[in-house]
């Protein structure tokens, strides 16, 4: 293939059943899917490190391919890349390959396999089921995508030190595993990695990963307790959503955003303490958190999302720091036990609804004077909040209306 040639098309040399080898050009960044698909006498093909991108299925059903070098460029390996290609018995993928998708070495028999585990180079990418205990390989650095999906006879896995990636559906609906201990050089767990492993009671993270991605460990059930390491920057959507059981919860210092939904109806959980270092709350993030009772948010938070503590029934009193902005809908809506708030100074939108269906709450502090309070976008749907205000005076109030004060660290109407 020429120099002058930047891309291989999809379906560009599809069924071309005579062609044994290919060497593309050195300037060469992408090719497109199925674009060396069912050429079934090609066995060899070199790859610059200029390519980039590996479109889904360009390699499928090459039965004769033996031999392939991902480049440095590529860092995701796709759907179906080298699904059926049954000869290829020796692969080397580059360390910056974060992700490899489930079917990607498919039907691929030639390819190492040990106590039951099928492995291209050093990723885990598939797995028969054989054994029960399981320990990977010393030098495994990836799982590939649904690798362990829906296996229900193992019980137990070993991670080596050497692992860095978790992929998404990793283990999804492994439900009788009890313990996983993610080791430090784990950079990456993905989107629904060990989703509804109803079996697992305790997760330890390692001191490397910085995002625990969407639905990661939802409807985990089993899972009692839960620390957030202070490498942790993101918590993503549903991370945590319906993990009944847990009971503790600690976040890391180095958290800055809380997803939506992350926790929702985590109901055993009493207790969260929001760190300082986080500056943004998402929408239902400790939703239907029937049990919780304690919570303090850090001076850090800054938006506040829609629903974010709604129907956390426990709740009696919640503050809200002066360097929140941005209060959405709903925030602590539907909270039967509540009975105050106390509004920071810094608020400049407060959504829609915010008590609503919160009978008990007859008191709003808020930690700022007349002035300031104008300036508050208050959705006019809030008629609890009018209703029930308090503004903040440090000395005896001598204008009309209703004014608190702290008596020795407690809210005190005047």
């Amino acid at each position: 293939i020429p120099n002058s040639v930047m891309s291989i098309g999809d379906n560009a040399f599809y069924g071309c059943n005579l062609l044994e080898n290919v060497v593309p050009s050195s300037g060469i960044t992408s090719i497109g899917s199925y674009a060396f698909s069912q050429c079934g006498s090609l066995n060899s093909i070199t790859l610059s490190n200029t390519v980039t991108s590996i479109g889904t299925h360009a390699f499928s059903y090459c039965y004769n391919l033996d031999n392939v070098i991902i480049p440095n460029g590529v860092t995701s390996i796709d759907d179906g890349v080298f699904y059926w290609c049954q000869d290829l018995s020796h692969i080397t993928i580059s360390d910056h390959v974060k992700e490899i998708a489930s079917n990607a070495f498919e039907y691929c028999g030639a390819l190492d396999k040990e106590n039951g585990v099928t492995y291209a180079d050093k990723w885990a990418v598939a797995f028969d089921g054989s054994v029960t205990a399981l320990a990977l390989r010393e030098d495994t650095v990836g799982i590939a995508s649904r690798t362990f999906a829906t296996v229900t006879k193992l019980r137990s896995i070993v991670f080596p030190n050497t692992l860095r990636y978790i992929c998404e559906y990793a283990f999804e609906d492994v439900v009788n595993i009890s313990d996983i201990n993610i080791p430090n050089g784990v950079e990456y767990i993905g989107k629904w990695a060990f989703m509804n492993c109803t079996g697992i009671t305790s997760v330890t993270f390692g001191s490397s990963i910085e995002m625990i991605d969407q639905a990661a460990f939802s409807g985990c059930k089993s899972i009692s307790s839960i620390t957030i390491p202070d490498s942790v920057k993101q918590i993503g959507f549903s991370a945590f959503s319906g993990c009944s059981g847990i009971t503790s919860l600690t976040l890391g210092t180095g958290l800055e955003a809380i997803g939506q939904s992350a926790f929702s109806g985590c109901t055993a959980l009493t207790t969260v303490a929001i760190p300082d270092s986080v500056t943004s709350v998402g929408d239902s993030a400790f939703s239907h958190c029937s049990n919780l009772e304690n919570l303090v948010i850090g001076s850090g938070v800054q938006k506040i999302g829609e629903k974010a503590f709604y129907e956390c029934d426990a709740l009696v009193t919640v503050t809200i720091p002066d360097n929140v902005k941005y209060m959405g809908p709903l925030v602590v809506s539907r909270c039967d036990s509540l009975e105050s708030i106390i509004i920071g100074s810094g608020v400049e939108t407060i959504g829609y609804g915010m008590l609503w269906s919160s009978p008990k709450c007859t008191v709003v502090y808020y930690n700022g004077d007349i002035n300031s309070w104008e300036d508050v976008d208050v959705r006019t749907e809030n008629v609890e909040i009018l209703q029930y205000l308090y503004l903040y005076s440090e000395t005896t109030p001598i204008d009309e209306g209703s004014y608190w004060h702290y008596v020795n660290g407690v809210p005190t109407k005047w």
